[in-house]
């Protein structure tokens, strides 16, 4: 953001005039702000402001089990995510420069049938067909003997042979559009399943390995057993873990399945061809049926966790298709939008509203919304 929009914004700030979309953008430049930036402002006046914005972010609640940000450039302002609500930060990426612009609702007005973001939604399905649907007021499930919420609180009354009317049941966890929920299997593994996921698993792991099976985007961190490899299988691949924190991305409507390693060490197997076998900060890419390895920002990769989209020079087509599964809506394209790529990080828990005409700002294309859908034009 150039130096004098930070100063128009502070002052709209300070008076209260700001819209919702110029608060956010304001926000996130006080996560990645250069206080020696700006000249105009003495030093007892920026640290007032800063003061102000800070104590206007809205808080959230901390959850010990869900920390996995670590000292790195990217995990510094990540961290403070933890604690506060990121706002918007996005900008275009071009061959010659980066450019954030602002968003002047009087004179970019759209046309909003207004999209609330994404939360807690998931069901749970047992092998005798029966669908319990979790509450969203919950933390996350625990599956044991029981199937109880991470409070202690059962789901049901009985155990989980009861309610599935044998002892070993094969259960399916899902996630709608629009849906994230967290999930702690028996040997104490956790995952975290991103909107329109499902993953399989058994009631109890039997046997010498851990075997589960994924279809979307999961986050794991898996409970040690050096006698009992865990694997995750999707239609591509399988990836071999023996304790560790990794995600697997891979939708039916994507061409490239991909695995990202944050801690350890996993083997990823494809279907044809030899396996890799990932360090942290490494993400293997299924793609074309040819398995690479790249050398990735991992905590970006996983922000989506922590309830962020974080954009690391994706094509818009990927961006609508990430925001379209969260939001629960359909994207028509009624033209071409290019082949430009963005970068930045936008707050799931904004309305639609808030990221589109950001995205609008610093892009040619226009954006309405109607009956669920997005409509994408020039």
């Amino acid at each position: 953001m150039e130096h004098k929009d930070v100063i128009a914004l502070l002052h709209k700030y300070r008076s209260g005039t700001c819209s919702e979309t110029e608060r956010a953008l304001l926000e996130s430049w006080y996560l990645y702000h250069d206080s020696d930036a700006i000249k105009d402002l003495s030093p007892e006046e920026l640290s007032v402001d800063l003061l102000m914005i800070r104590e206007g972010l809205p808080l959230v609640k901390a959850t010990p089990v869900l920390k996995l940000w670590r000292p790195k450039t990217w995990a510094v302002a990540a961290a403070a995510i933890t604690v506060i609500t990121l706002g918007v930060l996005l900008y275009k990426v071009s061959s010659s420069h980066v450019d954030l612009q602002l968003v002047d609702q009087e004179d970019n007005e759209l046309l909003f049938d207004d999209v609330a973001p994404g939360k807690k939604s998931a069901t749970i399905t047992l092998a005798n067909g029966r669908t319990i649907e979790l509450s969203d007021s919950k933390g996350g499930l625990v599956v044991g003997d029981q199937l109880k919420y991470d409070d202690n609180t059962a789901v049901e009354e009985g155990t989980l042979r009861d309610l599935a009317g044998q002892e070993l049941t094969m259960l399916v966890a899902r996630t709608p559009k629009g849906g994230t929920y967290a999930f702690v299997l028996p040997d104490g593994t956790r995952i975290w399943l991103n909107a329109d996921s499902y993953v399989s698993f058994p009631s109890s792991f039997k046997g010498d390995r851990r075997k589960v099976t994924l279809t979307g985007e999961a986050y794991f961190e898996v409970a040690k057993d050096k006698n009992r490899p865990f694997m995750v299988s999707t239609s591509d691949q399988d990836i071999e873990v023996l304790g560790t924190h990794f995600n697997v991305k891979s939708y039916p409507d994507e061409s490239d399945a991909k695995t990202t390693l944050l801690e350890g060490r996993v083997k990823v197997i494809p279907r044809e061809g030899s396996f890799k076998i990932l360090n942290p900060g490494q993400q293997a890419v299924w793609s074309k049926n040819k398995l690479r390895l790249l050398t990735v920002d991992s905590e970006s990769e996983v922000a989506w966790k922590n309830g962020d989209f974080v954009f690391t020079g994706q094509g818009i087509r990927d961006v609508m298709r990430t925001i379209s599964r969260w939001y629960d809506v359909e994207v028509d394209y009624q033209t071409d939008p290019g082949d430009m790529n963005l970068e930045g990080a936008v707050s799931r828990s904004k309305k639609l509203s808030v990221i589109l005409k950001v995205l609008e700002s610093s892009s040619d294309v226009r954006f309405r919304v109607n009956n669920n859908k997005i409509i994408v034009t020039k």
